[in-house]
């Protein structure tokens, strides 16, 4: 399997727009935007969205000159995909979507690319996946 563990390095920083590490998200502040995180457990596929979510609730943290860190608790093994939407201040126009997707297993983060999501989330579902 191709995957990269996460467990044991500094917290990921891509393009300073979304960092994460443990199960936090931080969200830099960028002015005239809005931005909105997002974190959901993979389910299965989705013939419409291509993967059907459960997304995780937050609460919104307060608000920093740098930005905001967001707190997730992942609720087991499973395969997440991590996100950030990027809103113009009045949100008519997407400006820019990352996500990151994670595989969770025995306590331990392991980045992996999209086309792994939906065979993971079958190896998961019919106990053929372990560490």
């Amino acid at each position: 399997m191709d995957t990269n563990h996460r467990n044991n390095v500094p917290p990921c920083e891509d393009d300073d727009d979304i960092w994460y590490w443990g199960y936090s998200i931080f969200v830099p502040h960028i002015p005239n935007t809005r931005a909105y995180p997002y974190v959901s457990r993979i389910m299965g596929p989705d013939p419409k969205y291509r993967f059907a979510r459960k997304f995780l609730q937050y609460q919104w943290p307060p608000k920093t000159p740098k930005g905001r860190r967001f707190d997730v608790e992942l609720p087991g093994d499973g395969v997440y995909g991590v996100g950030i939407k990027r809103w113009n201040a009045d949100k008519t126009l997407l400006l820019e979507r990352q996500v990151y997707w994670l595989l969770l297993l025995d306590g331990n983060e392991y980045t992996i690319p999209k086309w792994q999501v939906l065979p993971l989330v079958e190896a998961l579902r019919s106990g053929t996946l372990g560490a």
